[in-house]
């Protein structure tokens, strides 16, 4: 019974860990909206053509998604 109550030290440092690249590090989602950003910037730099347009908008959904699912996550964590 002792082994099922002990943490591990990966989740006191999770549960502690302050750092912004960690959370995201440690996230699905935030990946999913920092991968968004990236294609909005690609998008942005190209800036002509089809192909631009499309990538500022799956990178602007991607973003959208991303963000809202984080919070609803952390909302129902709290």
């Amino acid at each position: 019974m002792n082994s099922i109550s002990q943490t591990s030290k990966s989740d006191e440092q999770r549960g502690s860990s302050r750092n912004p690249l960690a959370t995201i590090r440690n996230s699905v989602t935030l990946k999913i909206a920092t991968f968004g950003a990236c294609l909005f910037l690609l998008g942005f730099l190209i800036n002509q053509g089809v192909l631009a347009a499309m990538f500022a908008l799956w990178g602007a959904a991607l973003i959208a998604f991303g963000t809202v699912a984080f919070a609803i996550i952390w909302w129902q964590r709290q």
